[in-house]
């Protein structure tokens, strides 16, 4: 798994390109899921801080995409829920 991470993060420094945050936040929220269940499974309580650590950089890493979202569905004029133009 090291193996894989060292990897991960050369490509990230000699091919920085925005959709690697987007893979990075993904695989971070998996990571998040995992801690999570091993917490309810019994890990020590020490996890939590490791935990806390990750849906912060998870939510940094993933808002930039998120706000993408936002300001393309607007300026499409993507109807959301509770338009006037939605079936009833």
């Amino acid at each position: 798994m090291g193996s894989l991470v060292a990897l991960w993060a050369l490509v990230r420094i000699v091919r920085p390109l925005p959709v690697h945050g987007l893979l990075d936040g993904a695989a971070r929220t998996l990571f998040t899921m995992w801690q999570a269940y091993a917490l309810t499974h019994g890990a020590t309580r020490l996890l939590w801080l490791f935990l806390a650590v990750e849906v912060a950089f998870g939510i940094a890493q993933l808002m930039p995409w998120w706000s993408r979202a936002e300001t393309r569905d607007a300026h499409s004029g993507a109807a959301g829920p509770g338009s006037a133009g939605g079936a009833a």
